[in-house]
């Protein structure tokens, strides 16, 4: 879902089917012509989802410690800061190496953490101590974050990858597994069925049918991270495969928005946070403000293809031609599973 409402730097391509999508992606097709090697691709299986990290759609502080309902009103403030998002980002990562460490698990060397002091347990020395820096996420970080990404560990990062078809795969598979589980009802989605109801009243669409259901596929031309370099704050991270099984199955890239630490000099206090409220813009907003801001001239660095949900099974007989599927995505007997079960999927949507 685009929230960008200049589209000087994104280009929207709709299609009414797979076969048509696929013809252009193949040999000889108009899109396979555009997307070179300098383009990596991300799947949703909804177009509703937007390109947020988790960390975004989520609140880190709550995650890990849960959501007290006697928090006072500054306390609940603080922790939709900036600094806090980062803070317990820190925390994240430093519990996760900790562990993997402790537990004989490789882990990407971070000095800094094995080496703080015994009473630095929130990590503050790490933070406070950058203030030279200034950049989160720090290139010291960047492995550990890729490795605790991959395994579920909430970071600012957003996967992508350099194979088109698996893009797809993460498109087709969300939406199967959506297709085959049974409908829930919750909170969230009565209040967004009212905010539907009510836009229809406002703009006499009472009537209108129920929008229909889309899968998309991001394509990014990774030349945008060179556009005014010295002042370009897109970060794109081609990370070690080595032992990360997932991660090079996947060909996988990530990206995220580069930040200035939000910490200030106190003359009394010293170093201390910013009053700064948590990043909220979805990375195609970042991208095309700044470039705006910096009179880029208009190129499509972007592309978002959306198809209809209906196709999912084109789509996957497509990937699968390709050899594309979960138990080559996900190396192991785990992943073979998955694929017995995906496939078990396809042959239910197929009846219905």
């Amino acid at each position: 879902m685009i929230t960008t409402k200049d589209r000087t730097y994104l280009e929207d391509l709709s299609y009414d089917t797979a076969e048509e999508f696929l013809h252009d992606i193949s040999y000889g097709g108009k899109l396979y012509k555009i997307f070179d090697s300098h383009y990596i691709f991300r799947g949703h299986s909804s177009d509703e989802y937007k390109l947020r990290s988790l960390v975004q759609r989520t609140n880190p502080y709550f995650e890990r410690y849960g959501y007290k309902k006697n928090i006072s009103d500054k306390l609940f403030a603080f922790y939709h800061l900036e600094f806090s998002q980062i803070y317990n980002e820190y925390l994240y990562l430093n519990d996760f190496f900790k562990r993997c460490d402790e537990n004989q698990l490789y882990v990407p060397e971070v000095r800094r953490m094995r080496e703080a002091f015994p009473w630095d347990i929130h990590g503050a020395e790490f933070l406070l101590g950058t203030y030279e820096r200034k950049e989160w996420l720090p290139e010291e970080l960047y492995e550990l974050a890729t490795l605790a990404q991959h395994h579920g560990v909430p970071t600012r990062l957003l996967d992508w990858t350099q194979d088109i078809n698996i893009a797809i795969y993460f498109a087709v598979s969300g939406a199967m597994h959506r297709l085959c589980e049974p409908p829930t009802i919750t909170i969230e989605g009565i209040k967004k069925r009212l905010n539907r109801f009510r836009e229809n009243i406002k703009e006499n669409r009472i009537n209108v049918e129920e929008k229909k259901t889309k899968i998309e596929v991001w394509a990014m031309d990774k030349r945008v991270a060179f556009a005014h370099i010295n002042k370009n704050p897109l970060r794109i991270i081609h990370p070690r495969y080595h032992d990360n099984g997932n991660l090079g199955a996947q060909k996988g890239m990530l990206t995220f928005w580069e930040i200035k630490t939000p910490i200030k000099k106190d003359e009394e206090m010293g170093f201390v946070p910013e009053i700064s409220w948590r990043d909220e813009k979805t990375l195609d907003e970042h991208i095309t403000e700044f470039l705006l801001e910096e009179r880029e001239p208009t190129k499509p660095y972007l592309y978002r293809i959306t198809l209809p949900e209906t196709d999912v099974l084109e789509l996957y007989k497509f990937i699968k031609h390709n050899n594309c599927d979960a138990s080559s995505l996900f190396p192991g007997y785990d992943g073979v599973v998955r694929c017995m079960k995906e496939d078990i999927m396809f042959n239910k949507i197929k009846e219905k």
